[in-house]
């Protein structure tokens, strides 16, 4: 399947089953159908990495089969340090069970994602605060949630 790629009006045209997320370990195809795919998977293997682009070199999140900052479809995995800064935070109360934080972390490498601010109460994460990536196990698979870094 040919796909044509228009980002900031650059006409590009490439095969749709060459991307399917970042280059493998190793090189070769790509077992992954889908860049989110391997990012669950590097998840449950224990590693926190997401694509990063080869021409500008930004890290982005959600994982894509472009970059979503120059388009280009030179992608590579990239580990990540799990640092990162709480750009906002809420505490969600549900009918029956505890309360939880939910916040945007700013990653240090740069990409902003949602998660869960365990191992403290809800109401003390405060916007700024450091913190860092733990894999957790959420139903049937892995995710990244976050802790607070020593103050």
């Amino acid at each position: 399947m040919q796909c044509v790629n228009l980002h900031k009006g650059a006409r590009r045209t490439f095969d749709v089953t060459e991307l399917h997320g970042a280059e493998p370990e190793g090189g070769g195809p790509n077992p992954f159908p889908t860049p989110g795919a391997e990012y669950r998977h590097r998840l449950a293997r224990g590693e926190f990495a997401l694509p990063a682009c080869g021409d500008c070199e930004r890290v982005h999140y959600p994982p894509r089969v472009l970059c979503p900052y120059c388009g280009a479809t030179a992608l590579s995995w990239r580990q990540l340090s799990g640092l990162g800064t709480v750009y906002s935070a809420s505490v969600l109360v549900p009918r029956e069970g505890e309360s939880y934080c939910v916040a945007l972390i700013d990653l240090d490498e740069g990409p902003r994602l949602m998660s869960n601010v365990v191992g403290v109460s809800p109401s003390g994460v405060e916007i700024g605060d450091r913190v860092r990536v733990v894999i957790a196990e959420a139903g049937d698979e892995m995710v990244p949630m976050f802790r607070q870094e020593r103050r």
